[in-house]
């Protein structure tokens, strides 16, 4: 058997490096001009050909459920509250599409998990995207569908609090995820005001993980909670705003059930304040 190797001499391996760095060069290249053409493309396209009606307006967004959540015998309270702003683009009319990022804390808040009773500082994000399409219009009034996805994270790292006399540390993490498919009906409030009803329904998973420490002398003892639900329930909102160009304004209340996983419900309140430019 023939064994046959093969030698590079020195230029031509420099020569082989110098080729390989400029087609790596190019390729760089070619992607960093493809994405700046697809970015100019689409900001041309989302200026001259679709118009778009741009609004961004602060907002406050409280939760709260109207009692505990029990799953499986676990039972924890729900409560969020958040500041953000929210984006919303519309387009020719028909559709829109909005995102909201809010963040809230609160240095010393309550929480229950299955009994035991804590406190500590808590914090929560909010974050939402959303499309909107009006099926009908006609003067002041439309009827319009709207998809909505929402995921939010409540916090506690370092929590104290007791169970039966006993005292305990602690930390907690809260998730709710929901997609929430609604049809509404808008109308107006005499010139200055409208009112909007919509309901439909929403898929929500609650995620929720605690963990208790306790510690006498030698003796140490841990316990664990948790609650992973899915569930398909109804939701409902109702809304009035103002119709200011200048100025405009929008109340919301809100009920979610999670009658498919427990007899709870979430209410929600949020107030919108809203720029145009």
């Amino acid at each position: 058997m023939e064994s046959h190797v093969q030698y590079a001499l020195p230029f031509q391996s420099k020569l082989q490096d110098t080729l390989r760095n400029r087609q790596m060069f190019k390729n760089r290249h070619y992607r960093f001009s493809l994405t700046k053409l697809l970015a100019l493309s689409l900001i041309s396209f989302g200026q001259s050909a679709l118009a778009v009606d741009l609004k961004v307006s602060p907002f406050a967004l409280y939760e709260v459920g109207n009692k505990d959540i029990v799953i499986d015998q676990v039972s924890t309270k729900y409560g969020l509250g958040v500041l953000g702003f929210d984006v919303d683009a519309n387009f020719q009319s028909k559709l829109s599409i909005s995102g909201k990022l809010g963040y809230g804390a609160n240095p010393s808040q309550k929480i229950s998990f299955s009994g035991a009773n804590f406190k500590g500082a808590v914090k929560g994000t909010y974050v939402e995207g959303a499309m909107q399409y009006a099926l009908w219009t006609k003067s002041d009034y439309s009827v319009v569908s709207e998809l909505r996805f929402i995921n939010r994270n409540i916090d506690a790292p370092d929590l104290t609090g007791s169970r039966n006399g006993t005292a305990l540390t602690g930390n907690a993490f809260t998730s709710l995820d929901s997609v929430d498919l609604t049809f509404g009906a808008r109308m107006p409030l005499g010139n200055a005001a409208f009112l909007n009803i919509s309901g439909g329904l929403s898929r929500w998973h609650l995620k929720s993980n605690a963990t208790a420490f306790y510690t006498s002398g030698s003796v140490s003892a841990t316990a664990r909670k948790k609650i992973d639900a899915v569930g398909r329930d109804p939701i409902v909102k109702v809304s009035i705003g103002s119709n200011n160009p200048k100025h405009n304004f929008k109340l919301e209340l809100a009920n979610r059930s999670l009658k498919s996983k427990t007899s709870a419900q979430i209410m929600a309140i949020q107030l919108d304040y809203v720029f145009k430019f």
